[in-house]
């Protein structure tokens, strides 16, 4: 798994993702979600994703944001 020393933006939004360790962080404002054509970022870590923690600014998170991510069991606000 790639571990990220800081966040990285989610393609032209406000918002960022960062793995640390088996949890992958979303922070910024605004909607995370599926868009059509473009690979999800953090796509070739999701089969290790354990945890995700969704910032505060975060306002929506599709459904497709953590498809894949077969390891999932917890998630936080």
């Amino acid at each position: 798994m790639t571990a990220y020393s800081q966040p990285q933006r989610i393609w032209d939004s406000d918002t960022y993702w960062e793995l640390k360790g088996d949890t992958i962080v979303f922070t910024g404002k605004g909607r995370i979600g599926h868009v059509e054509g473009r690979t999800i970022p953090w796509g070739y870590n999701k089969k290790n994703i354990k945890y995700a923690i969704i910032g505060e600014g975060i306002t929506y998170i599709s459904k497709g944001a953590l498809s894949g991510c077969y390891k999932l069991v917890g998630a936080s606000l």
